[in-house]
């Protein structure tokens, strides 16, 4: 009963499998590899996957500069597994599953704006921006533009993003996007 590397169970699983002598092949010797099996491994209901996206063009004002919100941008789901993980259009994404399973949230952002503003982008858990997470982007024209974020994680929690405008308030416009969380 014990984590074992990729090399450790193909061993013993040749072990077991080429055993030719009377006996050898005991129950212990085969019930400590599936155990070793299965502590080594996530299984299938264990993890989990959400995506939600948009593709259709959003227009959005921060209520607030200098202060982050809750980006209100409606997402609709694209893939959805059914073990451990929940997807709300606000957009928001949870996980229910294991606490020790790590997972990955992400998000992508295309977006435009008047000329000379700065927005950040953070990934918000539990309603907490997560600081380790803040993408800056300064607009430099009404060219689109782009903002990936990503943050890995363990434990439950429900996952937004968060956008902050520095000094002014302006309306962004949003092309398209994706909010994703996967476990790893």
């Amino acid at each position: 009963m014990a984590i074992e590397t990729r090399a450790n169970l193909d061993s013993a699983s040749l072990v077991v499998k080429n055993e030719t002598g009377i006996a050898q092949n005991t129950a212990n010797r085969v019930g400590t590899l599936f155990e070793n099996l299965a502590d080594s491994t996530a299984l299938l209901k264990e993890r989990g996957c959400v995506s939600l996206s948009k593709s259709s063009a959003y227009s959005f004002t921060v209520a607030a500069n200098d202060t982050p919100e809750k980006l209100t941008y409606s997402m609709s789901g694209v893939v959805s597994t059914a073990y451990n993980v929940a997807g709300e259009p606000s957009p928001r994404v949870d996980w229910t599953g294991a606490g020790s399973l790590p997972y990955r949230v992400s998000a992508l952002l295309n977006f435009s704006g008047a000329n000379n503003t700065e927005y950040y982008f953070y990934i918000a858990r539990n309603g907490v921006v997560n600081d380790t997470t803040k993408v800056s982007v300064h607009l430099y024209s009404s060219d689109p533009h782009s903002a990936y974020l990503e943050l890995y994680a363990e434990g439950a929690g429900q996952y937004e993003i968060w956008i902050e405008q520095k000094d002014s308030i302006d309306q962004i416009d949003f092309i398209n996007g994706q909010l994703s969380l996967m476990s790893v």
